[in-house]
This record gives C-alpha cells, structure tokens and sequence, in this order.
C-alpha cells in the first residue's frame, strides 16, 4: 500500500519539503492549548485563557488567506521570512506579559498578533505538491499524504505542550511551538528548487481565490464540518467525564484520528475512476452517518468504535475537498484557496465548541453529539444542493494546463508522474 507513496516522495526535492512542511505546521496544533496551560498555571484564570485562544484562533482564521494570497503573488519564501518574524515578536510578547503578570488585556494584542502571523505552512505544501503533480492521478495521492500528516501532527502536538507545559515549566509549550514554527518555516523558505513559480506582474488581474463560487461553497461546507469537530472535542470530554473517567477522553479522541489516519493511506493509494463532485458527495454522506454511532453510544469502549468507525469517513471527505480546491480555483491562487479551506474548518471549529459547551452546561455531554449529526446534515444539504457549482476542471484540461505551465525547480517526467 506504501509504493505509491515512495514513488511520490522519489520525485526530486518533495522529501525536503514534507519534512519542513510537517514540522513548520506543529504551532497549529500546539500554539492555542500551550497558551491556555500557559495562563491557567501562571495565572490561574480558566476566562482569560479562553479568550486568549479564542484571539487565536480567530486572528488566525482572517490572516490565513490574505497570507496565501501574498504568497500567490509574491512567492511563498518571501513571504514567509517576514511572516516568521512578526510571529516570534506575537508569541515572545505574549509569553512575557503572562509571566509577568501584566493585566490581562494586555493579552490581546499579542495573541491577535501570534494568530495572524502563523504561516500556513499546510497550505503552501500543497500548492507545491499542485505544481508538481498537479493533473495527474498521484495529486490524490499527495493530499492523501498531507491529510495523514496533519492528523499526526494533531495528535502528538497537543500531548508534546501538554506534557512540557505541566512538567517542564509553564511556558514550555509555547516557546517549543514558536521554535518548531521556525526551524520549520526557515527550512521550507529554503527549498526554492520547487517553489511555485509567481505569475509575472502585468500578466493580467489576478482573480481572488473566494470569487469563485465553487470555492465559497467549499468554504461554507467546510464550516459544518470544523462544527463537527468542534462539537465532538468538548463533548468527548463531558462524555468521559460523566461516566467517570476524564482522562478517557484522550484515548476517545485518538481513535477519530487514528481512524482519519488509516483512512488517508488507504484512499491514497487508489486510482479512483468516479469524479471528484461524487467522491466528496460521498465522504459527506459517510461523516454525516458516522456521527449517530457515536450519538448513541452508551459506554466508553462502545463511544471509541464508534469514534474509530467516524473517523474513517474524515480524510476521505478532507482530501477530496482539497482536490476540489484544485480543480476549481485559478492555478495562481491556490495558496489562497487552500488557506480559505483552513480557515473554514477552523472558524467552524470555534462555533461548534462554543455552543457545545452551552449544550452540555444546560443538558449534558450526550445531548451534544445530535449537535455534530445537526451540522452533518447541513453539510450534506449544502454539498448536495449545490454540487453543480462543484464540477471543476476536466481532467484532459487540467493535463493540458500542466503542460503548459513553466517548469518549477526539477523537471517531474511523464515517467515519475505514472509511477506515482
């Protein structure tokens, strides 16, 4: 099941940059709880850790695409260099005005600043995996790569902040994020040997990523779906903490990802033959039907099948959203419309937490999964009443745009391609 995969990574430079792609994308996975252990142990407030990540998440949420967009246009080293710099000076700011103990507004600032300034290292990756692949049937196989290693960077991050943060020192969490973020960012800045080429200035208006409509409804789908996660992860918690063992919601919580892992892999290595619109269409209706099991599940080890079962259906339906974003919106805009992606899930996340956690205030952890099956069904509502606005590029086109397109870095031959 593996060749396809180290047939991608054979093709000169990928190896280089997944490595430096998979570790500049740790902050995100580690940046918001870090600062939530950061502040709850220094300072001992549960409310102001909460608007802090929140700040987060949502600095992050609007910046994501305007940073991709800028990378679209003036190439992703150049951009991610000064990007790097403003988010140590976020993060090195916030950590200091919570040791310090300065008045908790004094919070806000650097945390907007920390969130904007995350380089969407994820998106960029992609972009580059586009550029080289792009057209051809290994594309499905490197989003499939990406997604497995966007999972496993969301399961070991969290524990990594968790476990420095509480034995180390308060503010370990944070400070391993920012160092990951630029051990990682200054190395993929490095690999210019297959960075996307920049359209040159003048060549004509370049269209914004969100003004195609497939696209924004990519963008409002995904919401639903980062509700779904959103409300899973607080209710997994409440879950575990109502049948009498808290620290089961970490177990819970890793069979969704191992099952989104294990599902990744698989879907990568086939060649599928039904078009992208109907292959998202049906990871939607597989993540809508996985969240009754867990719904109604009565005991821990029946919540973790359940769970493993759901999180088969979640790289499925991620990656061929990814490749959807790639078949749809203008090549010199993918960054951006990556980015957009991202940030859907993300604000989706934020939503779905938030009224979760009111639901499980007022009625319980259980209550709170229907939630989760709520939002499935307005994603499968939106994908399916709107799936003509998904139908992107034929598959002739998009070969024929490949090449036509400059060659970046190595020239990949039509040899690589197939043995990918």
């Amino acid at each position: 099941m593996f060749t396809p995969y180290r047939s991608l990574l054979a093709l000169p430079g990928t190896r280089a940059f997944v490595l430096a792609g998979v570790i500049g994308r740790f902050p995100l996975s580690m940046l918001g709880l870090g600062s939530v252990l950061l502040i709850t142990i220094t300072t001992g407030s549960y409310g102001v850790a909460g608007i802090v990540s929140a700040t987060l998440a949502l600095s992050n949420a609007a910046m994501a695409p305007i940073v991709g967009r800028l990378s679209d246009s003036h190439g992703q080293a150049r951009v991610v260099l000064p990007v790097l710099a403003l988010h140590a000076l976020g993060v090195g700011g916030l950590t200091a005005a919570v040791l310090l103990h300065a008045p908790w507004p004094t919070f806000i600032p650097a945390a907007m600043l920390s969130g904007a300034s995350v380089p969407p290292i994820g998106s960029m990756v992609r972009t580059r995996w586009t550029t080289l692949v792009g057209g051809t049937p290994a594309l499905n196989t490197a989003l499939s790569l990406e997604s497995t290693l966007d999972e496993t960077v969301f399961v070991i991050g969290p524990i990594v902040a968790t476990v420095l943060a509480t034995t180390v020192w308060a503010a370990s969490g944070v400070t391993i994020a920012l160092a990951l973020a630029i051990v990682g960012g200054l190395a993929f800045a490095a690999q210019r040997r297959t960075e996307p080429a920049v359209r040159v200035p003048g060549a004509g208006r370049r269209e914004r990523a969100i003004s195609v409509p497939g696209l924004r409804i990519l963008v409002i789908t995904f919401v639903a779906v980062g509700a779904i996660f959103g409300t899973n992860d607080i209710s997994m918690v409440a879950f575990a903490s109502q049948h009498g063992n808290r620290g089961a919601s970490g177990p819970i919580l890793a069979a969704f990802a191992f099952g989104s892992l294990i599902a990744g892999l698989l879907y990568g290595t086939v060649r599928w033959k039904a078009p992208l619109q109907r292959r998202f269409l049906r990871g939607v209706l597989c993540l809508c039907a996985g969240t009754v099991p867990v719904a109604l599940a009565p005991t821990i080890p029946v919540m973790v099948i359940a769970g493993l079962v759901m999180g088969l259906s979640i790289s499925p339906t991620i990656v061929a959203g990814m490749s959807l974003v790639e078949s749809l919106v203008p090549k010199d805009a993918l960054t951006e419309g990556f980015a957009w992606v991202g940030t859907a899930l993300g604000v989706g996340v934020a939503i779905g937490s938030s009224i979760a956690g009111r639901v499980i205030d007022a009625t319980g952890g259980q209550p709170a999964f229907w939630q989760a099956t709520g939002a499935a069904l307005l994603v499968a509502v939106i994908a399916f009443t709107s799936r003509r606005s998904l139908v992107g590029v034929a598959p002739a086109e998009m070969l024929a745009a490949v090449e036509q397109r400059p060659v970046v870095g190595p020239a990949v031959t039509t040899t690589e391609l197939e043995s990918c």
